[in-house]
């Protein structure tokens, strides 16, 4: 699995970035659809290495055709697949249908969701993925109330567990308790602010190979701090060293009766 990056993107960057990838570099939607199959399936076998059963749960969007993709591609390994379809089908996005005709043609039957799933030894979420901007309802809701209730069966989300906010972590309502999220292109903000470290699980990241050329075209909405790169600016300092060696800090903070925090 790849390095998670220290460049955090919102959900508009991470859809420039696709855009970029498409247009200057000739990737189109239906390949990174299928690398992110490969990687999906990557992730299974990186984290659990002797799975038989993978139970993936499909939406309509493309983070649903991701499913159907690695389900794809799980079939042909000759593993045991089940997929979940969440949602009226005649709603998928193209891309997503065309990945769900490719999945069909391997034989694998697609069942419609019935309030509760059969045992597996893995479950992968790909219901709603980044797009979602509002509380998960109806069958939505209850699928995701049905993957947390697994408790036996660990859970992989594709992008992003569904039901949280990808650019401010909220859980609207009912959110997927993920065991691994797999977020791909752009690393998503809500993976780590709001509620979304509570949801998330362990966090690959994988930019489905894209240019690193794609990524010069746009800053960043924010940077991760990480102790094994950043230790340098926290160096040991000298025993005889006192605060005007070491720069200043300007702090702003609340009005008068609101300074406790800053204070």
């Amino acid at each position: 699995m790849l390095d998670v990056p220290h460049d955090i993107h919102t959900v508009e960057q991470t859809r420039e970035l696709e855009r970029i990838a498409s247009e200057e570099y000739n990737i189109s939607s239906s390949e990174l659809m299928t690398r992110a199959g490969s990687s999906a399936l990557v992730a299974l076998k990186y984290h659990w290495p002797k799975v038989a059963s993978i139970l993936v749960v499909c939406g309509t969007g493309n983070n649903g055709g991701d499913g159907f993709e690695l389900a794809r591609q799980a079939t042909k390994a000759k593993y045991n697949v089940i997929v979940i379809q969440v949602g009226d089908k005649s709603k998928l996005t193209n891309i997503a249908t065309a990945a769900r005709e490719s999945l069909l043609a391997t034989g694998c039957i697609i069942q419609p969701f019935k309030d509760n799933l059969p045992a597996t030894d893995v479950i992968v979420d790909a219901i709603m993925g980044v797009g979602i901007n509002r509380e998960p309802i109806g069958e939505y809701s209850a699928a995701i109330i049905a993957i947390n209730q697994a408790k036996g069966s660990p859970v992989l989300s594709l992008d992003i567990p569904s039901g949280i906010d990808a650019d401010t972590g909220l859980a609207f309502g009912n959110a997927v308790e993920a065991t691994v999220c797999l977020n791909y292109v752009g690393l998503n903000l809500g993976l780590f602010t709001g509620d979304g470290p509570n949801y998330c699980g362990k966090v690959h990241f994988d930019s489905l190979k894209i240019p690193s050329a794609v990524y010069k075209h746009l800053h960043p909405e924010a940077r991760r701090i990480t102790l094994e790169k950043d230790s340098a600016l926290l160096a040991p300092r000298k025993r005889t060293g006192h605060k005007g060696h070491y720069g200043h800090l300007l702090v702003i903070g609340g009005n008068h009766g609101m300074s406790g925090a800053v204070r």
